[in-house]
């Protein structure tokens, strides 16, 4: 009987060991993960970053005004073998990249909105039909994503009308609205 119990001691050691183990990598890799949040400018090459320190790198970017890196960032995110994700239940690292990609092309979008108009078209309709794709994207891997379907909303909102082509056979140009309206005789209604 104490052999057993010797036994079955060894084992509850080994077995508590082990998850210590386990806890002290989980606490490493946080430890990490709030360096890298904290000092992303520590991060080094690109290609060798995990998705997640990725992901920190490409936000720190977009929070100092460098968008074009961060898109290139978080395409790269979204270009990895979906296999990937869903063998290592990264789906919700993929789902930011996306989010966050049709966040900066809105934003693109509606600044050139808010300075020229509508004469800005293409400036404003190619951001802006990416930031639905990528909101559109991220719905379908995620519909309960409410800020996602937010912006999906306004982006469908701002979306300028399509421009109408020159009608064939109109040449005429008129210099006021009173010369093509008929008159009435003897004034108003």
């Amino acid at each position: 009987m104490r052999r057993w119990s010797i036994i079955f001691a060894w084992i509850l050691a080994i077995g508590f060991g082990y998850l210590a183990l386990r806890e002290a990598q989980v606490l490493s890799r946080t430890l990490n993960y709030n360096d890298a949040l904290e000092n992303p400018q520590n991060l080094a090459d690109y290609s060798e970053l995990t998705p997640q320190f990725m992901l920190i790198q490409a936000w720190a970017l977009q929070q100092q005004g460098n968008t074009q890196q961060a898109l290139a960032l978080y395409n790269s995110i979204t270009q990895a073998d979906p296999a990937d994700f869903a063998q290592n239940n990264q789906q919700q690292i993929r789902e930011t990249a996306l989010y966050n990609i049709g966040v900066i092309n809105l934003k693109q979008a509606a600044e050139h909105w808010n300075e020229k108009g509508v004469w800005a078209y293409t400036e404003v309709t190619m951001p802006l039909n990416l930031a639905k794709q990528a909101f559109k994207s991220v719905l379908r891997s995620n519909p309960r994503h409410w800020n996602a379907r937010y912006n999906l909303d306004y982006a469908l909102r701002i979306t300028p009308p399509p421009k109408e082509r020159e009608k064939q056979g109109m040449t005429e140009s008129r210099s006021s609205v009173h010369a093509i309206l008929p008159g009435l005789p003897g004034g108003g209604p």
